[in-house]
């Protein structure tokens, strides 16, 4: 799973576009993955959560490359906002075992519920300390301007 926030934090994946953005998402990914496979898309207005099954033929970051470049790039070119789209710098990936997927794709399900008790934040460093993970601070993500 990849999850990735909007430049600045900014809360601009409202609920009426999130279907058509996260469908141009999948396309994406899938045109560009070399054989991965989407499995779930979902997030709030912030950010976004992406389990999909990762081809051998491709890095997962030249993947999230292409999948972020060509999202912001659609998202952009059909004006469904008003203001200039960009991703912000970096993302997090998880792995996950084939007898987790179906409790990975619930969490992505209810990343509204979800939000009302945690910030995008706090969420990445709950994941990086369960899994006993490391990273740059200036790798994680930013509480909103």
């Amino acid at each position: 799973m990849a999850v990735f926030a909007v430049k600045y934090r900014a809360g601009v994946i409202h609920s009426d576009i999130r279907k058509t953005v996260y469908s141009a998402m999948s396309r994406i990914l899938e045109e560009h993955g070399r054989g991965s496979r989407v499995i779930r898309v979902g997030g709030v207005d912030d950010h976004v959560h992406i389990l999909f099954s990762l081809s051998p033929n491709i890095a997962i970051a030249d993947l999230l490359r292409e999948v972020k470049s060509r999202t912001s790039r659609w998202i952009n070119e059909n004006r469904l906002m008003p203001c200039y789209f960009l991703w912000q710098r970096g993302y997090a990936v998880f792995s996950y075992s084939a007898t987790s997927i179906d409790a990975v794709k619930d969490y992505i399900d209810h990343q509204e519920e979800h939000h009302q008790r945690h910030t995008f934040v706090s969420e990445i460093e709950r994941l990086l300390e369960k899994y006993n993970l490391c990273s740059d601070p200036r790798d994680l993500p930013q509480e909103p301007i």
